[in-house]
């Protein structure tokens, strides 16, 4: 099986294999629902894992709520995953 035939988004198919728009949807549900979770400015510490290293050279990142928006930043500071943290910017000051 080569990394493109993965099956992610329906693992009770056993036959299902992920297209493109199966993992556009789904991120776009996940983002949706950490929007509802997250108030603005708050965020989650999460380590990167898996096939997410394969993706991007980046080990933790941390998703936050910004203007409405689902922002993932990269996180260069020692906090454990699943931290809940507050972003501020310098304007904030």
């Amino acid at each position: 099986m080569s990394e493109l035939d993965k099956n992610y988004t329906k693992p009770q198919d056993p036959n299902h294999v992920d297209e493109p728009n199966d993992w556009l949807y789904s991120s776009l549900v996940f983002c949706r629902t950490l929007g509802l979770l997250l108030q603005d400015k708050e965020g989650v510490v999460v380590d990167m894992k898996g096939d997410m290293l394969s993706l991007r050279d980046v080990k933790k990142v941390i998703v936050h709520s910004r203007d409405n928006q689902m922002v993932i930043d990269e996180c260069t500071d020692d906090i454990p995953e699943g931290t809940l943290v507050w972003m501020h910017s310098e304007d904030d000051e």
